[in-house]
């Protein structure tokens, strides 16, 4: 079988442009392998999942959210191709890709343009020519999908972000003997349409603020003691599917604000916190930041995906 971290999970024979020693580890028992000490760690399989609600128009300082979100986003497309550089041509079997949900058709059209996995190719001349074009198809494509995002939400509703849907279903972004991470970026709140009725006990497919008023008491700790005592929370969209053990997690651009909720940060931070920890995401490997800095969340991101794992 030929291990690659194409977006629907590892793929068996060989078509086209396919690579026989797709994967990480493909090398015959007893040869030795010659990427190993190609650089750092394991090959990179990074998922980067956009949240088009209205904060992407929202400004709290350093310009509105969706220029931020783009500076970020091609901030780890320049990392992603540096991983990449560092292992040859020859060694670079990393993938990155780009999600929203729901997309719409121009969304569709251009993530597809974004896709890169760099096992699909046997020849070091296919993988510098896909290296050399994933900035300039990753910048067109964030421009068209919040350009979309925002004429959409002027004329009729925003899209939203319907993350529990996407997170029930991403193992098909896990690949065995990769690094897998998940890169989302929000505003730390969650709202999609077709979720609304969506509640087991006290817990909802959906997450805003104002959910969290009446739990919000004197202080910081009172304020998350608050939650636990009622079983606040985002239900586990997996249900008896497998842990997220082999996943890290980013979350870049956590602004969320509520003038009748000083803490509202800190409760939002227990619950996604918590959401990852009963999917099975390890807490070492869960990265929450916030910043309206575009440097302090490169910063973040930085630190995140130079840690070798």
């Amino acid at each position: 079988m030929l291990v690659s971290c194409a977006g629907d999970g590892p793929r068996t024979g060989s078509t086209g442009g396919g690579d026989a020693t797709a994967g990480p580890s493909t090398v015959p028992k007893g040869q030795a392998d010659p990427c190993a000490g190609m650089g750092k760690g394991k090959q990179l399989n990074i998922t980067v999942f956009l949240d088009l609600s209205d904060r992407i128009i929202k400004d709290h300082g350093y310009g509105p959210q969706w220029q931020k979100d783009t500076a970020l986003v091609m901030h780890l497309v320049e990392l992603f191709k540096k991983d990449a550089e560092s292992r040859g041509t020859f060694c670079a079997k990393g993938c990155m890709r780009l999600r929203v949900e729901p997309p719409n058709a121009v969304m569709n059209s251009c993530i597809s343009k974004t896709e890169t996995d760099f096992s699909k190719f046997s020849q070091p001349g296919d993988r510098r020519a896909l290296w050399s074009h994933m900035s300039e198809s990753w910048s067109q494509c964030l421009s068209s999908a919040y350009g979309s995002a925002i004429q959409q939400g002027s004329k009729t509703e925003w899209p939203g972000s319907d993350l529990y849907g996407f997170m029930k279903d991403v193992d098909r972004y896990i690949t065995p003997g990769y690094r897998n991470i998940l890169v989302i970026l929000t505003d730390g709140e969650l709202y999609a349409e077709n979720r609304r009725g969506e509640k087991d006990g006290n817990r909802t497919a959906n997450l805003t603020s104002v959910q969290l008023r009446p739990y919000v008491k004197g202080n910081e700790a009172a304020s998350i003691q608050s939650m636990k005592n009622a079983g606040l929370g985002l239900i586990d969209p997996r249900g008896a599917k497998a842990k997220l053990s082999d996943l890290e997690v980013i979350v870049l651009g956590m602004q969320p604000t509520h003038p009748n909720n000083p803490y509202i940060y800190s409760m939002l931070e227990y619950l996604w916190t918590d959401w990852f920890n009963r999917m099975g995401v390890q807490t070492d490997h869960l990265t929450l930041e916030k910043s309206s800095n575009s440097m302090d969340a490169k910063n973040a991101l930085d630190n995140a995906i130079e840690a070798v794992r």
